[in-house]
């Protein structure tokens, strides 16, 4: 019986833009041959990192919604690891997870209208100063 399972992965900033689309195909190429389908796919582009990764400062982080047997997990992590490409990958099982939404679909989020703060210049400028002579005083 198949598992649906949620794979993340960074390539590295090293990589031009086509042969990260290579990179993907190498992935998809090792998910298939585990016998893995390939549900959903997002890639979301390079971001900065929190911490530099083998020198790298920036990724492209792309994620997979799959469908495995059992056993492909460990078969594709194996492979994975063997991407110098990759820098870092995660398998998860996607039973906890929510559904990912692509980046289109989702609405800029509103708050509602009693969390809005709607302040006045003279108002900011008086919190300035207080806070400022907080400061000074110490």
């Amino acid at each position: 019986m198949n598992k649906k399972y949620e794979l993340i992965f960074i390539i590295s900033e090293t990589i031009a833009d086509p042969d990260i689309q290579a990179t993907i195909e190498a992935v998809k190429k090792i998910i298939t041959d585990a016998q893995g389908t390939i549900l959903h796919e997002e890639n979301l582009d390079r971001k900065k990192l929190a911490y530099q990764i083998k020198k790298n400062t920036y990724g492209t982080y792309v994620v997979f919604n799959l469908e495995l047997p059992k056993e492909a997990p460990k078969i594709i992590t194996e492979k994975l690891k063997m991407i110098p490409e990759i820098l870092r990958h995660l398998i998860v099982i996607q039973d906890k997870l929510p559904e990912i939404k692509p980046r289109s679909e989702i609405a800029p989020r509103e708050l509602p209208q009693e969390e809005r703060i709607e302040i006045t210049e003279t108002e900011r400028l008086e919190q300035l100063e207080k806070k400022l002579g907080e400061i000074l005083a110490e």
